[in-house]
């Protein structure tokens, strides 16, 4: 059976330790089918060249399943990380099955992608998984807690889900684009997705474990 993977398509601006711990995450996770595709919002040849040192980083996509890839956008956009999102989506690089979409800046559990291919085997390839989180910003009202790091039920609704908790078809997140480019241009992109998945018969999966740690 061929491997199920997933691209992960992670947005960065001016990020170091952060974008180094996040790297750190992907590198640790239990199976290799993943890539991962970093873009940062403007020129930034410094960062990039202070990661290819430190071994965080590759120019340019390989054969290997194991693969990260850095790149600096022509010009700073400073719309939360929207257009680059977009070139990706329509520039890709990677095959993949599935695409996640997040910031650089959050944190994942190193079974992740591991439990993205055993959903994806066990339910048939759903178009869209979705799963909870924590996160660190405190007295969301959004969800029932106060503490930072508390626990985000998600829930495919505006607010009650994070760009970063969710992966979608590749095939899908392709037809879908991501042309907003307002602060609540997620959930746009998500309803945009289950529009899709509706009017096509498709599925949706909720895998309810926490995978996610919001920055």
């Amino acid at each position: 059976m061929a491997p199920v993977i997933t691209e992960v398509i992670a947005v960065t601006y001016g990020q170091d330790y952060e974008l180094k711990t996040f790297i750190n995450c992907m590198k640790a996770q239990s199976c290799d089918h993943w890539n991962l595709r970093v873009i940062h919002d403007g020129p930034n040849d410094q960062l990039m060249s202070h990661l290819q040192e430190q071994a965080y980083i590759e120019f340019g996509p390989s054969k290997d399943f194991k693969n990260v890839t850095f790149e600096c956008t022509k010009e700073r956009k400073n719309d939360w990380g929207h257009s680059s999102r977009e070139y990706a989506l329509e520039n890709p690089i990677f095959h993949s099955d599935y695409t996640i979409l997040t910031n650089a800046d959050n944190y994942y559990v190193p079974y992740l992608i591991n439990e993205l291919e055993e959903s994806a085997i066990k339910y048939d390839s759903p178009d869209l998984m979705y799963w909870d989180f924590v996160s660190n910003h405190a007295r969301n009202i959004n969800f029932d807690r106060l503490d930072a790091y508390g626990f985000c039920e998600s829930e495919l609704e505006f607010s009650k889900i994070d760009m970063g908790s969710a992966a979608v078809k590749t095939s899908l997140a392709k037809k879908v684009g991501f042309e907003s480019k307002r602060n609540e241009a997620d959930w746009d992109y998500f309803e945009k997705c289950l529009s899709y998945i509706d009017n096509e018969d498709g599925s949706v999966l909720k895998i309810p474990k926490i995978l996610l740690v919001h920055n």
